[in-house]
């Protein structure tokens, strides 16, 4: 599976990189959301795993911008390391 996970912590995106690595998946990883959309309009993938809770753009921003650039995503798992992401 080609996987392109979208996270700004970099320790803990490299440590999932690896594990997914290990099962045999394909893995892209960035740091920013507004690299992924590029990334997502000229490539395919059959999954992101992507950070809500990020600098420039939030997770909830992008699956908006992915929505008004017409952009036809795979299925998105949002995820978030903050303890009060409420």
């Amino acid at each position: 599976m080609k996987i392109l996970l979208i996270d700004d912590h970099q320790e803990l995106s490299e440590e999932l990189s690896r594990q997914l690595q290990q099962v045999g998946h394909e893995v892209r990883a960035l740091e920013e959301a507004e690299e992924g959309l590029g990334l997502l309009a000229t490539e395919a993938f059959h999954l992101v795993l992507l950070d809500n809770k990020m600098p420039r753009m939030t997770g909830l921003e992008f699956l908006g911008a992915l929505r008004d650039r017409g952009i036809v995503a795979p299925p998105v798992i949002l995820m978030t390391a903050a303890p009060n992401a409420g």
